[in-house]
């Protein structure tokens, strides 16, 4: 094996197998400290999505509540928040159509929220550059538990075409149509 090839036993200085001995080399010491950087970014990505979860969600642009409660009492789309949003990094690349990963809660009667839910979206780069926590979008609910089960593209795109402009300022880059 590579890591035998670069390690060897040592005892009191010298090589050899005697009783005691210990294994040092290249690679222990990388496995070793790969394994020491894996825990501490487990550890890191822990707490900060608990610090995430444990603030409050604040809606940006609210609907007033008697008009949550009668998109609910219609059926359809109704209004959500958004908890989290995260894509892929382009690297400066903005692709007309791409997945969007949208965590988010629907608005119920009485100032409550449903469940958070996570659902999936194709959508512009304009659309997803503008989706922060507190965005207040349409979705589409199951009546019976309140959790949302789709966030309806079209409607999504129309209602946040007019910030459009912002979206070149957050997100720099070059247009590529796929």
């Amino acid at each position: 094996m590579l890591a035998e090839a670069y390690s060897f036993t040592v005892c009191g200085g010298r090589r050899g197998g005697r009783r005691g001995a210990r294994e040092v080399g290249i690679l222990k010491n990388f496995r070793q400290g790969v394994t020491g950087v894996r825990q501490l970014m487990a550890e890191a990505t822990a707490m900060s999505e608990q610090a995430e979860a444990d603030l409050p969600l604040t809606i940006l642009n609210p609907t007033p509540q008697h008009e949550v409660e009668r998109l609910l009492a219609a059926g359809g789309i109704v209004r959500g928040v958004v908890v989290k949003a995260s894509h892929p990094p382009q690297h400066g690349e903005r692709v007309n159509k791409m997945r969007v990963t949208v965590q988010v809660r629907s608005r119920l009667a009485d100032n409550t929220f449903g469940q958070p839910a996570t659902v999936k979206i194709w959508t512009s780069w304009k659309v997803a550059a503008l989706l922060d926590r507190g965005l207040e979008i349409p979705v589409v609910i199951d009546e019976a538990t309140g959790v949302v089960t789709d966030i309806p593209a079209d409607e999504l795109k129309r209602e946040l075409e007019p910030r459009f402009g912002e979206s070149a300022k957050r997100r720099p880059g070059w247009t590529i149509d796929i």
